[in-house]
């Protein structure tokens, strides 16, 4: 997991050789930096993901006061280098950027 805010960002990643689910303490963190506004993008369809564990394990700690951003591949890709892909598929940097400073605003 990781997260990026402003000019003068936080930053906080989540590294487990045991499992790739996010840790609900480490969610609770984040949550609780970011006045729980989180950022999830996933290159894959959303169903059964990332974006999934990391709203339950959110829930789970007792986070109630949530700002969602769930990005991730809703439709059928064609063909193009991987940048084009991500960028159609709204999960790029320019998209993730944008999701965040939305939330900001929230």
């Amino acid at each position: 997991m990781r997260f990026r805010l402003g000019p003068d960002y936080r930053e906080q990643q989540e590294n487990s050789g045991e499992s790739r689910t996010p840790r609900t303490a480490t969610l609770a963190q984040a949550a609780a930096a970011t006045s729980g506004r989180i950022v999830v993008a996933e290159d894959h369809h959303p169903e059964g993901g990332l974006g999934s564990a990391v709203s339950e394990g959110l829930l789970e700690s007792g986070r109630t006061n949530l700002h969602l951003a769930h990005l991730a591949v809703r439709g059928m890709p064609g063909s193009g280098t991987g940048a084009e892909l991500m960028a159609w598929a709204g999960i790029d940097a320019d998209h993730i950027a944008a999701a965040a400073r939305e939330l900001v605003g929230a």
